[in-house]
């Protein structure tokens, strides 16, 4: 079954010769779990200090289709999308970051370069 991944910062640098600017359809087997096909892109390899990205995922927003997930254990059906990308950081981030209003903040900033 095929999957589009989109890859952002660094992580793109794993992504296939050839793909589009960090973006590309793979194949995958029928019933692919999200953790394991993050795990078969070897993100490992594009982590700065060589860092393990499984177990720094909360250092990542990852979003399948339109929703923002972090279970590891979600099927990915046929013609998902799968975009990984890191937390926005700097002001903005930590001076709403009290006022809880971070994931509405990465949802802008998110849809922003999405359609960019």
């Amino acid at each position: 079954m095929k999957v589009q991944v989109q890859l952002f910062s660094n992580l793109r640098d794993c992504l296939p010769q050839g793909s589009e600017v960090g973006k590309v359809v793979l194949d995958i087997p029928e019933g692919t779990t999200l953790g394991r096909f993050l795990e078969s892109l070897d993100l490992d390899q594009c982590m700065t200090g060589r860092i393990n990205f499984l177990e720094n995922i909360n250092a990542w927003q990852i979003r399948v289709n339109d929703k923002f997930t972090n279970d590891l254990d979600l099927i990915l059906q046929s013609g998902d999308s799968v975009i990984v990308f890191p937390h926005m950081a700097g002001g903005v981030y930590r001076r709403y970051k009290e006022k809880n209003l971070s994931l509405i903040i990465h949802k802008a900033l998110f849809i922003y370069y999405y359609h960019h």
